[in-house]
């Protein structure tokens, strides 16, 4: 959360790097191995009626999430991208709650699809 919710608070993106660096060696801390740890992208919540298909949001997330799969990718840590699969809430508002800003059970459905190799392989490690 603390990448979109930085984004969408209007905090400087420089400051995250070193934000995310900490929490993600605070992570780190408590698994077992790096084996066990798993960093999801930040899903883009601009193509949503709240998002407003906001430009500037869309690549504002896609910079923070090139900041967290660097990262993740230096301190070779697993890193699955669910990002692709919220822009399907731009054409269909199925994958969004009630609200028409958070995820919906099928758009999380989607999301555990897409991860679910890694995390299995992360919980026998």
């Amino acid at each position: 959360m603390i990448g979109v919710n930085d984004q969408y608070s209007g905090h400087d993106i420089n400051t995250y790097p070193a934000n995310f660096t900490i929490l993600l060696n605070k992570a780190l801390l408590y698994a077992t191995s790096k084996e066990n740890v798993i960093v999801l992208s930040i899903p883009d919540y601009s193509v949503t009626p709240f998002g407003g298909n906001s430009i500037k949001t869309a690549m504002e997330i896609a910079a923070y999430n090139k900041i967290n799969k660097t990262i993740s990718d230096e301190m070779d840590i697993k890193y699955v991208n669910i990002t692709t699969i919220s822009l399907k809430a731009k054409d269909d508002l199925s994958y969004l709650a009630n609200d028409k800003l958070h995820p919906s059970e099928k758009m999380y459905s989607e999301w555990v699809a897409e991860m679910y190799d890694e995390v299995l392989l992360a919980l026998n490690k």
